[in-house]
C-alpha cells in the first residue's frame, strides 16, 4: 500500500513538473516570437507605448491603418485588433496594458456579431487565459465559466493548443512594419448591392448579450476614470445591419458622454472599397483611415 502512494505522488509530482516545464517553455516562445499573435501579444504587454490604441474584432483589424492614423494626427498608434474576437477580451486586455503605461485614446470597432449579440462566450477566453497576474482577466474567466478558476492551476492548460503557433512564430522573421494592420487586396466577393439590400430588416427586438454589454460599460468607466479618451466606431460595411440593432452602444455612450461615430453606410455604391460584405480592400481602410484622424482631431484637438 505504501508503495502505491509513493507511485501516486511520484506521478502527480512528474505531472507537476512537465505542467510547469510547459508554461515556462511558452513563455520563453512568446519572449522570442518574431512574427504573428505570438508576437503581437507579446508586444501588447511588454512593449507597447503608443499613443492610440485600436480595439476591435478582424472590422479593426482590417479597416485602420496606423501609419495613415499616425501621419495626420501625429502620435503614436497601434492595431490590436483581432479576427472573431471583441469586448469579452479587449476590456482586461486593456487593463493588463493599464498596469504598465497609459495611452491617450482608445479607438474601439464595435460590431454585432461579437460584441453584442448572445452566443458561446467560451470561445473568448483562448487569449483570455493567457492574460497572467490580472484580475480582470481572471473575473471574466469566472464570470463565463466557474470552473476557470481550478483549471488555470494548469499552465499547459493555459496554453492549451498554441504550441504549434508559437513555434511557427519563432522560426519565421516577419516584422510588424505595418503595426498590427492588416489589408485586405482587391475584391474577393462582389458586393455591388441590389435592390433588395437598401432595405435593412426591421426587427422589433433583439435579444443581447448582458455579460458583454456589462464589459462595453466597464470599458467605458474605466477610460473616463483614467481620463483616457475613448471613441465608439462602427466602420464602413457592405450590406447594412438594422440601424436600431446598436441603440444599446448609442444608449451606454450617451449616457457615458462617450462619442459614437456611425460609419456604416460610408461606402454606399462603392463596391470597389470591400474586400467582402464584412471588410474593407486595403484602398477603403486607407481612405476611412484618413476620415478616423480627421474625426479624432477635430473632436478630440489635445490629442495632438
Amino acid at each position: 500500500m505504501k508503495r502505491l502512494i509513493l507511485k501516486i505522488l511520484l506521478f502527480l509530482l512528474i505531472c507537476v513538473v512537465v505542467d510547469r516545464g510547459v508554461g515556462a517553455t511558452m513563455r520563453w516562445l512568446m519572449s522570442h516570437a518574431q512574427s504573428g499573435e505570438t508576437y503581437r501579444n507579446y508586444y501588447m504587454f511588454n512593449k507597447m507605448k503608443d499613443d492610440v490604441l485600436i480595439f476591435g474584432s478582424s472590422r479593426a483589424m482590417h479597416h485602420y491603418n496606423p501609419l495613415v492614423i499616425e501621419g495626420r494626427v501625429g502620435v503614436k498608434c497601434y492595431n490590436c485588433g483581432i479576427s472573431g474576437y471583441g469586448i469579452i477580451l479587449f476590456y482586461p486586455r486593456l487593463m493588463k496594458i493599464l498596469e504598465r503605461y497609459q495611452p491617450k485614446l482608445i479607438i474601439y470597432d464595435v460590431y454585432s456579431s461579437f460584441d453584442l449579440k448572445p452566443g458561446d462566450n467560451h470561445k473568448y477566453l483562448r487569449y483570455v487565459r493567457q492574460i497572467e497576474g490580472c484580475e480582470a482577466a481572471n473575473e471574466v474567466l469566472t464570470s463565463i465559466d466557474s470552473t476557470e478558476r481550478w483549471k488555470m492551476f494548469s499552465k499547459a492548460y493555459q496554453y492549451n493548443s498554441q504550441l504549434p503557433q508559437s513555434i511557427g512564430d519563432c522560426i519565421k522573421s516577419d516584422p510588424d512594419s505595418l503595426r498590427g494592420f492588416h489589408p485586405k487586396f482587391g475584391v474577393k466577393q462582389d458586393v455591388t448591392r441590389k435592390e433588395k439590400d437598401n432595405e435593412t430588416p426591421k426587427v422589433l427586438k433583439y435579444e443581447y448579450d448582458d455579460l458583454k454589454l456589462h464589459y462595453l460599460q466597464l470599458l467605458m468607466e474605466t477610460c473616463k476614470q483614467r481620463n483616457i479618451s475613448l471613441v465608439i466606431f462602427l466602420s464602413p460595411l457592405a450590406v447594412y445591419e438594422d440601424d436600431s440593432l446598436y441603440e444599446p452602444v448609442r444608449t451606454l455612450c450617451n449616457s457615458n458622454n462617450i462619442l459614437f461615430v456611425d460609419y456604416e453606410r460610408l461606402f454606399d455604391k462603392r463596391p470597389e472599397m470591400f474586400y467582402d460584405k464584412a471588410h474593407m480592400n486595403a484602398e477603403g481602410a486607407s481612405t476611412f483611415s484618413v476620415l478616423v484622424a480627421d474625426t479624432i482631431m477635430k473632436t478630440i484637438p489635445s490629442i495632438q
